[in-house]
């Protein structure tokens, strides 16, 4: 995530948790560097997007920047073991389910 969005799923959360203590203006730029620096490697959409959904039904209080990152990971890692998975069923019937091949590389099965 990029400064500009981090900076909106803050407002997003401020909006959505009305009742904490707002920080002041001047702490405001802080933490969007902050947060923007522990969430870089994490798309937006839609693993953030995703994790703060999951966040905005089942918690009472607003998240920690650390808090989203853990929910993020864990879903970038479910969608990489089904992919991983996938791949290897169809590795397995010989039909493989995304390109997998390489320009100028031939694949011999038999």
């Amino acid at each position: 995530m990029n400064r500009e969005e981090t900076a909106k799923v803050l407002t997003l959360i401020s909006t959505h948790y009305w009742q904490d203590p707002k920080v002041e203006n001047k702490n405001v730029s802080l933490m969007v560097e902050t947060w923007a620096k522990a969430l870089d490697d994490i798309p937006l959409t839609p693993y953030i997007e995703n994790a703060l959904d999951w966040w905005f039904k089942n918690e009472k209080w607003p998240p920690q920047a650390a808090e989203l990152r853990e929910r993020a990971r864990m879903q970038i890692k479910r969608d990489r073991d089904e992919r991983r998975t996938s791949d290897m069923l169809a590795l397995y019937s010989g039909k493989p389910s995304r390109d997998t091949s390489l320009p100028g590389l031939v694949h011999e099965w038999n």
